[in-house]
């Protein structure tokens, strides 16, 4: 089967980018490293995850083989009438809704566990696989083969390797070995020294967690336990080569940004302040601009007299309440999104053992009224550390309604060159009927019409355009690591994976595409191309860019927790 190289249903948008092939090389070049990279998968997890599952284990969070049981009933149904109010039938109801819900997830976990595991066992036996790539409408670049894939959850992700290894030569290689099993652990806030220290204090453990991993509770309090079996299996062998600089590795060590929509927002706009909160400047230890939010949620809940603050400092407040919200700042997070995640917090720290007070009288829980209490604190917080990439979404988001208000798509070219179109309609319902047997059926199909959404248009703007960013600083990187020698590959949008040999290259890789691509006016080439797209009228209005900081961009070459 034939598959697009970018993935879009609008012919007009695929036949401009053909015509423009020629001009998008580094897109190409990026795209054919990375799908280049050999794979195989690594047995020793692929034994101990095939062990688990056929004997219906939960090791690793793995997702049971049986629904848990509904609720038992202290009523009788046919005692009940029809349309009965009787409370305690509709306790049982609520009670019962919840246990559908998390068996009916049980079942999607197990679908994709199974399949995930059917790959492995049909390709375990091939010394090399490859993964083939697309790209979407902005440029980002995904594995095409579904459940398997280096880009997918940490079991699939725990269970491929490169294919061809590399030496572990120095010390400083191996220190980056210890580096991403400390990152896997959850140990990723600290220093890369403390890091390796970690990796070192915990040897005993990770060996014993790599000789019986069905008997060793350790490697399973890791953030993402599966990987990092995968790493305990390969630092014991490390560590049983005498630490050999002949050890050959093939364990893809990951590289990640800090927030990399904020760290787009505040290299366009030289934010010093913002800058400096997402590792844009060189430090002793890695900025949290999650625990930089929380620490200011804090100070306001203390001043603050209600109970639900007294709940809520009672409850705690860490970076994990406040991370996902302001992950998704930079691509148009709203209010109500934060309310969500904050609610899907507090369900998560109950399953690890937390208590609240947040019940109804029936001793369920009532969650509504805490995380919307909290959420408007976050919301608020998050702007007052990313003050200049507030600005710049709310420009991009006038721009967008202006380009809307002509019935237009938006279009502008990423630095790479690739031509990004953003079109987003209107839709309308309409109700159909059909026949199903001898029953008469009535349908509601929605379809898009030809007006463009000024309210989507204008939603999607900001997430699209750091999208966009991020791919082409990503492309770049990868194209200079090809350069230099770097063979293995693998990315997931704003993190990278390589060999722990080749991390200290990598690094100065993504440091100089990251430098590069912002040595560009980014923001004004935008504007350039948005202004073509207007009338004079609406030409006009648009506001002017937002002013710019003071901070040293080449700072970032000097960066040790940019990404890391």
């Amino acid at each position: 089967m034939r598959v697009p190289f970018i993935k879009v249903r609008n012919h007009g948008y695929i036949e401009e980018i053909s015509n423009r092939t020629n001009e998008m090389q580094v897109v190409y070049d990026a795209v054919n490293h990375i799908q280049s990279t050999a794979w195989k998968i690594f047995k020793p997890t692929y034994q101990v995850l095939d062990y688990c599952i056929n004997n219906n284990t939960t090791i690793g969070k793995l997702p049971p083989q049986d629904d848990i049981p509904l609720p038992p009933k202290d009523f009788v149904f046919e005692e009940l009438a029809e349309g009965t109010k009787d409370p305690k039938f509709i306790a049982w109801k609520r009670k019962s809704a919840k246990v559908y819900e998390y068996n009916a997830s049980l079942k999607s976990k197990r679908l994709q566990m199974k399949k995930v595991m059917t790959i492995a066992d049909e390709y375990q036996k091939e010394e090399e696989i490859y993964f083939p790539m697309n790209c979407d409408f902005r440029g980002r670049i995904y594995h095409l083969p579904m459940f398997l894939n280096p880009s997918a959850n940490d079991m699939s992700k725990s269970l491929l390797v490169f294919a061809n290894g590399k030496p572990i030569d120095n010390e400083e290689n191996g220190s980056w070995l210890a580096i991403h099993g400390a990152n896997l652990f959850g140990e990723d806030k600290i220093s890369l020294q403390d890091r390796v220290d970690f990796i070192r204090k915990h040897e005993e453990e990770i060996i014993a967690s790599a000789k019986d991993p069905l008997n060793i509770e350790f490697w399973q309090k890791a953030d993402k336990c599966w990987q990092f079996l995968t790493f305990c299996f390969e630092w014991t062998a490390f560590v049983e080569s005498g630490f050999s600089m002949n050890f050959i590795t093939h364990l893809p060590v990951s590289i990640d940004h800090t927030n990399s929509g904020l760290q787009h927002f505040s290299a366009m706009l030289r934010d010093e302040v913002g800058g400096s909160s997402v590792n844009l400047v060189p430090s002793d230890k890695p900025a949290d601009i999650y625990q930089d939010v929380a620490d200011i949620v804090i100070e306001k809940l203390k001043n603050n007299d209600s109970i639900l603050a007294k709940q809520w400092l009672e409850f705690g407040i860490t970076r994990k309440t406040t991370k996902r919200s302001t992950m998704v700042k930079p691509y148009s997070g709203t209010r109500q999104s934060c309310r969500d995640y904050i609610e899907k917090h507090i369900k998560e720290m109950v399953e690890e053992g937390k208590t609240h007070v947040w019940k109804d009288e029936e001793g369920e829980d009532d969650l509504f009224a805490p995380s919307l209490f909290l959420s408007n604190i976050v919301y608020n917080s998050i702007n007052e550390c990313v003050i200049k990439a507030d600005e710049c979404m709310k420009w991009l988001q006038t721009v967008a309604r202006l380009v809307a208000n002509e019935n237009l798509p938006v279009k502008w070219t990423t630095p790479t060159n690739f031509p990004v179109f953003m079109s987003y309609y209107e839709m309308e319902s309409k109700r159909v009927k059909t026949k199903i047997g001898d029953s008469t059926v009535k349908l509601t199909v929605k379809s898009d019409t030809k007006k463009i959404s000024k309210r989507r248009l204008s939603s999607s703007i900001s997430p699209n355009f750091i999208h966009s960013l991020d791919s082409s600083m990503l492309q770049i990187a990868v194209v200079i690591a090809k350069k230099r020698g770097i063979e293995n590959v693998s990315t997931v949008h704003d993190c990278f994976g390589i060999l722990c040999s080749d991390a200290v290259e990598m690094n100065k890789c993504i440091r100089e595409a990251f430098v590069n691509m912002y040595e560009k006016p980014v923001l004004e080439n935008f504007r350039d191309e948005i202004s073509k797209l207007l009338s004079a009228k609406n030409r006009a209005k648009i506001p002017p860019l937002p002013n710019k900081g003071n901070l040293n961009l080449n700072l970032v070459l000097e960066s040790d927790f940019f990404c890391s």
